[in-house]
């Protein structure tokens, strides 16, 4: 797994869908880890209930989740 900080790049757009999410695995300037989803069409992180959360300058690093696995 590698680590993009949020300075170089925030994850992009999977599709020409109108409204999309990306789930992503953050961590934020306090050493937090958690999932959230990048809101391609506001540019900002959704937690889990959908809210937007605008303060994204406390989320430093980010990656995509992987794959859920297959029986």
């Amino acid at each position: 797994m590698k680590w993009i900080n949020t300075s170089e790049r925030m994850p992009e757009k999977p599709s020409l869908k109108k409204y999309e999410h990306v789930p992503c695995l953050t961590s934020d300037n306090r050493g937090h880890v958690r999932i959230l989803m990048w809101n391609c069409e506001h540019e900002c992180w959704d937690d889990e209930d959908g809210d937007d959360i605008f303060y994204n300058q406390d989320i430093r690093y980010w990656t995509p989740l992987p794959q859920a696995p297959i029986d």
